[in-house]
């Protein structure tokens, strides 16, 4: 997606959602680790398996997740994932509303056009079809994002794509393809108007205010392209990294796991007995794994989060530049408004089918199914080997 989701505004989104596709990474985790790490070294004593030690570690993990906060992101979650399509619009409508408000007012300020340019003329309408034409790039990658080839050659990637359809579960659930269009439109337009013609008009006006200052100093002055390019890069930084808050653990959550990850010997001596072997050596052993399984997933999840991030924050600030610059060659707001729809669009109607569609996407609400895959695949590992 490029422009940023009004719900970010929402205080419950975040908050809401982050167990839920913590889980499903945690657990895709712990497939990956009893598959790479534990095959050739699968039985402890006759009987126990190190790939059970992983799917009881995300298991684990799974429980200290879940147990940070207060109880009411659950349940503000549920809330809005059974709230009619209808009111959920009204929200994204009064939200874009006031960022457009906003956006008004700021270019006001600056004696900039709020409309960054477009207007119902002919020169509108050609910049829309240099848009759509523009937008063909975007919208082909976006369309292989979504493919399984891409996704299975780019962990990473699928574990993205994952995350954005927990995220937008509670938004988009029992929405029709109408609704949707709708959904589309207010979640990309205002903020777009707000983050091109009125942050880079509040930018440029700072940097040329600045600049005059200096030149009357020093006779040196900032190009007004220059002032453009440096605006457009900052508002493309910050925005990036406001909407990679939403897929960022809880601070409170990375405290708790790396807590649980230095106390995993302790833990883990104290809490193994293994009915299997009488002798201590044996559950020393047994203790050992569990608590290195332990380690791996915490440690896995936490590096897979920063992946995750460090790639949405690429992505965004790509297509936010690209946008930019389209508007820059057009003066015209109508051409980066009809490529964002058009690119939004193919990231909104992905995520849609994987929240309405039975069985795709699921893991993030309840995460007992992404443990079952994780036990499957840990059991299909050791028995090859």
């Amino acid at each position: 997606m490029l422009s940023s989701s009004l719900r970010s505004v929402v205080p419950v989104q975040r908050a809401a959602s982050s167990n839920h596709l913590h889980r499903t990474r945690l657990f895709s985790a712990s497939g990956q680790h009893a598959t790479s790490i534990s095959s050739s070294q699968g039985i402890v004593g006759g009987q126990e398996r190190e790939s059970d030690h992983f799917v009881d570690a995300a298991y684990r993990l799974e429980s200290l997740l879940c147990g940070v906060g207060d109880g009411e992101d659950e349940l503000y979650y549920n809330l809005l994932l059974e709230e009619e399509p209808g009111h959920k619009l009204q929200v994204n409508a009064l939200l874009g509303a006031v960022v457009l408000a906003a956006s008004t007012a700021i270019c006001w300020l600056c004696g900039k056009d709020p409309a960054g340019g477009a207007s119902l003329s002919l020169n509108s309408l050609q910049a829309g079809l240099i848009g759509a034409a523009a937008a063909a790039p975007l919208v082909a990658y976006k369309l292989f994002s979504w493919t399984p080839p891409a996704q299975q050659q780019n962990p990473t990637l699928a574990a993205l794509k994952r995350a954005q359809i927990d995220i937008s579960r509670p938004w988009l659930s029992n929405m029709n393809r109408e609704q949707l269009a709708a959904h589309v439109v207010l979640d990309t337009l205002p903020l777009l108007f707000l983050m091109l013609p009125a942050a880079q008009a509040g930018l440029t006006a700072s940097f040329y205010w600045t600049s005059q200052a200096i030149g009357r100093s020093t006779g040196l002055q900032l190009p007004e392209e220059v002032g453009f390019m440096i605006a457009l890069f900052m508002t493309a930084a910050v925005t990036s990294a406001v909407r990679s808050t939403e897929l960022m653990a809880d601070p409170e959550q990375v405290n708790v796991v790396g807590d649980a990850v230095a106390n995993a010997d302790r833990y883990y001596r104290l809490t193994t007995s293994s009915p299997s072997s009488s002798s201590g050596s044996s559950q020393e052993a047994v203790a050992a794994l569990r608590a290195r399984a332990f380690k791996a997933i915490a440690i896995s999840w936490r590096e897979q989060e920063q992946e995750i991030t460090s790639l949405f924050v690429t992505l965004a600030m790509m297509d936010f530049l690209y946008l930019g610059g389209l508007w820059y060659i057009t003066h015209d707001m109508t051409a980066p408004c009809v490529a964002a729809l058009l690119a939004n669009a193919v990231d909104y109607h992905a995520m849609w089918k994987g929240v309405t569609t039975p069985g795709a996407g699921r893991g993030g609400r309840g995460g007992r199914g992404g443990a079952n895959k994780a036990r499957s695949s840990s059991s299909s590992s050791t028995q090859r080997e």
